[in-house]
């Protein structure tokens, strides 16, 4: 990271006492914020932010994507594809759990939706599960000045590109983007209309 320059790492609200994005920052290009796509499920999730999702905060670029989302189980349970193990759960008195990092993230409206399609859809896989890609990446305050803006949008994506960068992003399982601003303020808005639909679709009540 540049000296002088300032990233905020978030995804989903911090717990109390945690620092949590301000609509207040400067909009000078040196305080960012570095979040995933959790961030655009909070709006859906929560009934009161301490900030506003769309207005307080321009995309910067997208640093880099998650593609999949994949069912695992113990070697102990009797179930090999997703159809044995959609039966399994349903024989009388069947007790599965599954995990979650916790409300709202992606892996647990996946899950929501898994068991809400399982009922009624049992083939090698399930459809109607889709999920937009997870991802990582920058926002910058609102009313940051274009031409602050487009420098700070030219340098990371000029950093994402770099032979290092990207070996250490797909080191950790991801894959690098790099977008332009415009490419992530079209993911961005199209995420938030999507996930609300799929938080809707999953039942998950707003805290």
């Amino acid at each position: 990271m540049n000296r002088g320059l300032h990233a905020c790492l978030c995804g989903r609200i911090p717990k109390k006492g945690a620092p949590a994005p301000r609509s207040g920052t400067p909009p000078d290009g040196h305080t960012v914020l570095v979040t995933s796509s959790s961030f655009v499920v909070n709006p859906s999730i929560y009934k009161k932010l301490p900030y506003d999702t769309v207005r307080d905060f321009l995309p910067v670029s997208q640093l880099a994507e998650g593609e999949a989302h994949i069912i695992v189980v113990n070697p102990s349970l009797p179930a090999r594809t997703v159809k044995e193990l959609i039966a399994l759960a349903g024989r009388p008195g069947a007790k599965l759990a599954y995990g979650s990092p916790g409300v709202g993230n992606t892996i647990h409206l996946v899950s929501a939706l898994f068991n809400l399609r399982a009922g009624t859809q049992i083939e090698s896989g399930l459809t109607g599960t889709e999920m937009p890609p997870s991802w990582h990446g920058m926002l910058a305050p609102a009313k940051t000045p274009p031409a602050v803006l487009a420098k700070l949008a030219a340098e990371v994506q000029k950093a994402v590109k770099s032979p290092q960068t990207q070996e250490r992003i797909v080191a950790i399982g991801l894959e690098p983007v790099g977008s332009t601003p415009e490419a992530f303020r079209k993911l961005f808005a199209s995420n938030i209309k999507r996930f609300a639909e799929l938080v809707k679709l999953a039942g998950v009540e707003p805290e």
